[in-house]
């Protein structure tokens, strides 16, 4: 039986070999929108539902927003960049931040790149106005 999520967590040894295993999950699965998804075909799904969940919250466009596990920035392409001003998209697998650099490059200076680990990522409190994270939790 695994040892309960608290003494793994409490573990360095164990928790830098969960950050490293998924890491390295990652860095084998190609930078599409089924390579990610993991096969799933639900991105437009997806991003339809994803659209009617967050617009009732929203009271004004948002200024800025955070892609939290962006991926290929199939989310910020297909759904923030149209509800915020600007993006910030996250991700640690640097395949996955080019690909999404080159399927962004319409977006120009409305989409920053932080190729980062979210684990490392530590944001200016009130930065931003809506953060997403979903399929990284």
């Amino acid at each position: 039986m695994p040892p309960p999520v608290t003494e793994m967590w409490a573990d360095e040894t164990r928790l830098k070999e969960w950050y490293e295993g998924g890491a390295a999950y990652w860095a084998t699965t190609e930078p599409t929108n089924d390579g990610v998804l993991g096969g799933f075909r639900v991105h437009e799904a997806d991003i339809r539902d994803s659209r009617a969940f967050i617009s009732p919250l929203l009271s004004s466009k948002p200024k800025r927003g955070l892609d939290v596990g962006a991926g290929i920035g199939r989310v910020t392409g297909g759904l923030l960049i149209e509800l915020c001003e600007h993006v910030d998209l996250l991700e640690e697998c640097v395949p996955f931040v080019e690909q999404a650099r080159v399927q962004l490059a319409h977006a120009g200076d409305r989409v920053n790149f932080l190729c980062m680990k979210m684990q490392d990522f530590a944001p200016e409190a009130g930065l931003y106005d809506l953060i997403w994270i979903q399929w990284c939790l």
